[in-house]
């Protein structure tokens, strides 16, 4: 599949371009496309069945005489009824089918990115052997991430120091949410990190490349909109279309959910082999894994040669707390100036397209 060093390894390991990690990461997903996916479908079904029963039993109140009188016999009315139809009116039990979901979604995540980096090594298995191999390292994902959110919330108290957390706490936020928390899973279940450590380590390894993976990140994002979004509300958009105003709420429910489901299902492998490959980056840039597996191979006697996963696995302790450094304040502050341009310019484009098509 990739190029081959040693018998046990499946790959070289070398600093990466952005277009290479892209290549390698769709290469291995499409080399094991209905593992990953049958992985991803584990975790996904039950999200969008309990979603399903919560719009049922539970329905949105009826807004379409309202949507028809703002957006007229516009095409988007039916997707627009139809995205309503998929809502609620239980505070509690959204809530609920919330927290269900993170934590189905988490364990998701860490089962594909186990099984991701055994096959990327050269020892691919099936669908529930990245549930097996895992073991319990879903726990201290689900631990690492909700200490993660519980930072997130007490950093968000600092927005409101004036003059420094003003113009330092939005870009620190968004750091964290865009690229230090999608680092927590594979630190976690790669390097078998506990809770405590899991936030940490993510923050210490996202700062050693913080612009270059802030582009990426976004870039990948931007990879799912055009590859992803963007088909699948076309797919929405034309099945309202077809069936317009003949079906029942329930089965309007239904289509959305499922459109979503399917949209989860492939997006979703392919954001978790990015962030994987990336993360095995930053070490090799930073750690010198490459050299590590190169290193641990014993020439004379194979056998005892430890496999790449083991010495992936044995990663330093972060040397950094929870929160970030003070010394770190001047790229978030200017991490929020593009931010803040990067919305206002959002913001004046959808007012150009507001009176573009008023004018209409």
């Amino acid at each position: 599949m990739f190029e081959t060093n040693s018998a046990n390894s499946g790959v070289v390991l070398r600093p990466l371009s952005a277009g290479q990690l892209f290549d390698r990461a769709i290469r291995l997903y499409r080399n094991h496309f209905l593992t990953f996916i049958g992985i991803i479908a584990i975790s996904q079904i039950p999200i969008t069945v309990a979603n399903v029963l919560l719009s049922v039993l539970a329905p949105a109140p009826d807004t379409s005489a309202m949507t028809r009188e703002v957006f007229g016999d516009s095409a988007w009315v039916g997707f627009l009824q139809m995205t309503q139809a998929a809502g609620t009116s239980s505070t509690f039990g959204s809530l609920v089918v919330s927290i269900l979901s993170w934590a189905l979604s988490l364990i998701g995540a860490a089962a594909l990115t186990r099984l991701a980096v055994d096959a990327y090594f050269g020892n691919p298995g099936g669908i529930l052997d990245g549930y097996r191999r895992l073991g319990g390292g879903w726990r201290s994902l689900l631990g690492a991430v909700f200490l993660a959110i519980v930072v997130s919330m007490l950093l968000g108290l600092w927005m409101f120091v004036p003059l420094v957390g003003w113009f330092t706490g939005p870009g620190l936020i968004f750091f964290y949410a865009l690229v230090v928390v999608p680092f927590i899973t594979p630190v976690v279940v790669v390097e078998r990190k506990k809770a405590s450590d899991g936030l940490p380590r993510a923050l210490e390894l996202a700062q050693r490349r913080f612009w270059w993976f802030i582009g990426f990140m976004l870039l990948l994002g931007l990879f799912s909109q055009v590859i992803v979004t963007g088909p699948a509300l076309l797919l929405a958009g034309g099945v309202s279309a077809l069936t317009g105003e003949t079906v029942s709420p329930m089965t309007s429910a239904i289509i959305f959910q499922t459109i979503n489901l399917l949209l989860r299902l492939i997006y979703l492998p392919i954001q978790l082999t990015c962030v994987l490959l990336i993360y095995l980056d930053v070490r090799v840039r930073s750690e010198g894994l490459d050299l590590a597996l190169k290193a641990a191979v014993d020439e004379a006697n194979p056998d005892k040669t430890p496999s790449p996963l083991a010495i992936v696995a044995d990663a330093p302790y972060p040397n950094i707390g929870m929160f970030p450094r003070r010394t770190d304040l001047s790229q978030y502050f200017l991490f929020t100036l593009a931010v803040l341009g990067i919305y206002f310019a959002l913001v004046m484009v959808g007012v150009m397209i507001g009176v573009l098509f008023s004018s209409l």
